[in-house]
């Protein structure tokens, strides 16, 4: 039996118009990138920060980057071109920037990178590293081996160098093509942001490391460095980074010895030291006008005695003289006695702290062991965090550290070498001055006999190696500085 009930519903009439709302629209101006590797076997793709769970694929992955990096060497930049439409500029940025990517796969990009793009020209400027070619400009002249009075040594790889160096040329990348000059250059790369990104990453990866790291990127202290420090050193050979960012680099190297100016200890020593010495100048002048008063004073003494002054004036003068005095020597035995005083409560308190030494030896004895023994381990924790070499780092780090300084070591040399021309050109010209000015007197010259005229002649008919030996020797050479 199928029973069917009605309801009562209460209906309500719906309107002819309804309202017009309006609504925003919600936009996502920077899209999510993610790096997504392929496996054509099993027709997938999954994310490359997977490849941490999966040694087998990042193995196999870090091996194809090498295979990548190794057939772009010595200059086959045809290759370096083909593999742009594998391995792109997008895909590079965000492998370098991105600080969860596995040590090995972060190491192989890094590699990767400068093979394709930097290797090139890193190799032309190391193959040029000691030829020195300097022309002899103004700027050249303006060059000294010490930058200030105080023969101070000036930062390396900062300052005004004129050596010539081989330029930096780029080819835009071309995939395909038949124009055969493009392969001879390297494919382009935005270097202004390379750089920005490599040297912020760079003062990341020393402000982390100088502290107790849980999780350092790329899982070691190695492959968090070492790409890094490889890729600025590309970068500084280069000469993409200017004065500035060398001497940011230097400051994360040591910023104890790398500094530009003052410390601030120093700063506050010789303020220190300029109010000492206004401080005397401003005694000395007290005394010096103490001085001429009493002058004064015992001239009008002299006058009025010549005037012949009275019995009783003189008196009163006198006892003038003994009131000053009076008090100056009551502020004097105020003083003894607050001396006497403290002497005598510096005994009681050295007394008091003798006898807690006695009574508490064994303790004080035990906290200064603990105390000594803390002390070297907050100058440890100090000592991190001020630069690259206090860090303790692995071996490979060591060998890119070597590397970064060794191009220091480089500019150093050839700023020497700049400064050695300079000299010598300056000095060189200084001396023909002097021995042109002593050939127009011996040519103006008419009272010399034929004897001497021929003995002071002699250096100017002598080879142009024997002129230079004899002018330097300081025989006949007049003081031309």
């Amino acid at each position: 039996l199928d029973v069917q009930m009605l309801t009562p519903v209460i209906w309500s009439r719906m309107p002819n118009h309804f309202l017009a709302p309006e609504t925003g629209r919600v936009q996502c101006m920077e899209p999510l990138v993610m790096m997504a590797l392929h496996i054509p076997e099993e027709n997938r793709c999954i994310d490359i920060l997977e490849l941490s769970e999966r040694t087998d694929l990042m193995k196999f992955h870090y091996h194809t980057l090498k295979l990548y990096g190794s057939v772009c060497a010595l200059g086959n930049n045809r290759v370096s071109h083909a593999l742009c439409s594998h391995v792109d500029e997008s895909q590079l940025f965000y492998a370098i920037e991105n600080t969860y990517l596995p040590g090995p796969i972060r190491s192989g990009y890094y590699d990767l990178l400068i093979s394709m793009h930097l290797e090139s020209a890193k190799r032309n400027r190391l193959m040029t590293n000691k030829e020195f070619i300097v022309p002899m400009t103004d700027d050249t002249r303006s060059i000294t081996l010490y930058s200030d009075a105080e023969k101070a040594h000036a930062l390396p790889g900062v300052g005004l160098t004129t050596c010539l160096r081989p330029k930096l040329h780029f080819a835009p990348t071309g995939f395909v093509g038949t124009n055969a000059d493009i392969y001879t250059l390297s494919p382009i790369i935005p270097l202004q942001m390379l750089k920005d990104h490599a040297l912020s990453m760079l003062t990341e990866a020393v402000q982390d490391g100088g502290q107790a790291m849980r999780d350092p990127v790329g899982g070691s202290v190695e492959f968090h460095f070492v790409p890094i420090l490889k890729l600025i050193s590309t970068l500084l050979i280069m000469g993409v980074y200017d004065d500035s960012d060398v001497k940011h680099i230097l400051k994360l190297i040591e910023p104890s010895v790398f500094t530009d100016g003052e410390n601030p200890a120093e700063e506050l020593e010789a303020g220190k030291t300029g109010d000492a010495e206004q401080h005397l100048v401003s005694k000395e002048e007290g005394t010096e006008v103490k001085e001429e008063e009493e002058q004064v004073e015992g001239e009008n003494e002299g006058e009025l005695l010549d005037e012949g002054m009275g019995e009783e004036e003189e008196e009163e003068l006198e006892e003038e003289e003994e009131d000053e005095v009076e008090p100056e020597e009551e502020e004097e035995e105020e003083y003894e006695k607050q001396a006497g005083k403290e002497g005598k409560e510096d005994e009681h308190a050295a007394e008091k702290t003798d006898r807690e030494k006695t009574t508490d030896g064994e303790d004080k004895g035990e906290d200064e062991k603990e105390a000594g023994a803390a002390e070297p381990e907050v100058k440890e924790e100090e000592d991190v965090g001020e630069g690259l070499l206090h860090m303790k780092l692995p071996e490979s780090v060591k060998l890119q550290m070597c590397t970064l300084l060794q191009y220091f070591c480089d500019c150093e040399l050839r700023h020497r070498v700049e400064a050695i021309i300079a000299f010598s050109d300056m000095f060189v010209n200084q001396v023909q001055t002097n021995q042109r000015h002593r050939y127009n007197d011996l040519m103006q010259a008419f009272t010399m006999s034929a004897a001497e005229t021929a003995r002071k002649t002699r250096e100017f008919r002598s080879p142009p190696q024997e002129q230079v030996l004899f002018s330097c020797s300081g025989e006949t050479m007049q003081p031309w500085y």
